[in-house]
């Protein structure tokens, strides 16, 4: 699993671009790449700075913090460690 606090999105052609820093001395910073859309139902959501995401295997989990539902799974497209 990797993951952190995303603190950087580009959006280019659909596909979402979020950088993310993570306080762990051995991930620091990485990148992945996924659709702003529910992978469960196909409902579009909106990815922000502060958020918390992490993914392992074909999906990013997504949070954005408060109240909001925690690990609401998404469509990854890559990544970068």
């Amino acid at each position: 699993m990797v993951g952190g606090t995303v603190v950087g999105v580009s959006r280019i052609d659909g596909v979402t671009l979020l950088n993310v820093e993570d306080k762990s001395p051995y991930t620091g910073s990485c990148a992945v790449r996924c659709i702003e859309k529910r992978a469960d139902t196909g409902a579009p959501i909106a990815i922000m700075i502060g958020d918390q995401v992490w993914w392992q295997g074909g999906k990013v989990y997504w949070w954005a913090g408060g109240v909001a539902e925690k690990d609401v799974p998404l469509p990854k497209v890559g990544y970068s460690h």
